[in-house]
């Protein structure tokens, strides 16, 4: 099965929201101008973790996180990922300095109280309205005052009651005029459900 609750989170399949955010990334150079380039990054929920290797390698990160509720999944996938796609062993050394990684619930995360990263991403993570807060309270807890939120995501998740539309109304809800939320792209594929990516700031 894709999800455990609160054993497995789906870290070891590829979800497809996770490719959005990278095809996102390279047809927007000045987004990633703006707020990949030599800052700060955070991906919640990271599994494959190609967004935030997408900024590490390609897009000249300074720091990037890596987050996943599993540390089997961080350990065999994530940074295994990682390596794979450098390319270059000379690099690797420089390169897992810049790389940071944590295992965890979410409330976990919220307690690190990080305040450091400039710019979180998101792939596929609101799937479950009952995670929200704790989801709300990790992003809170990292993010730097003026940082950013991309988050990709199915409009709605069938079997498990989350969507991008909840999501965004719990957020207005907690944040109210603070926080500005855009769907900067719509993906209608034809081929499952229909995909959004947001913007919060």
């Amino acid at each position: 099965t894709d999800l455990v609750k609160y054993k497995y989170e789906g870290g070891f399949k590829l979800w497809e929201c996770s490719e959005d955010l990278v095809e996102f990334m390279t047809s927007n150079l000045n987004f990633v101008e703006e707020n990949v380039k030599n800052k700060n990054i955070l991906e919640l929920g990271c599994g494959h973790s190609l967004p935030s290797i997408h900024c590490l390698l390609y897009c000249n990160a300074n720091i990037c996180a890596f987050q996943d509720y599993n540390h089997d999944v961080i350990e065999n996938l994530t940074i295994p990922n990682i390596i794979v796609n450098l390319n270059d062993e000379k690099l690797l050394d420089k390169t897992m300095e810049r790389c940071e990684f944590y295992s965890g619930d979410w409330g976990f995360m919220s307690e690190q109280q990080l305040n450091k990263f400039d710019l979180i991403l998101m792939s596929d993570t609101i799937y479950h309205v009952d995670s929200y807060d704790r989801l709300y309270r990790a992003i809170k807890s990292s993010l730097k005052k003026g940082g950013k939120v991309l988050c990709g995501a199915k409009s709605y998740y069938f079997g498990c009651g989350g969507s991008t539309k909840q999501f965004k109304e719990f957020i207005q809800q907690k944040e109210g005029s603070n926080v500005k939320i855009e769907t900067v792209k719509d993906i209608m594929d034809g081929t499952s459900n229909v995909r959004e990516i947001l913007l919060f700031t």
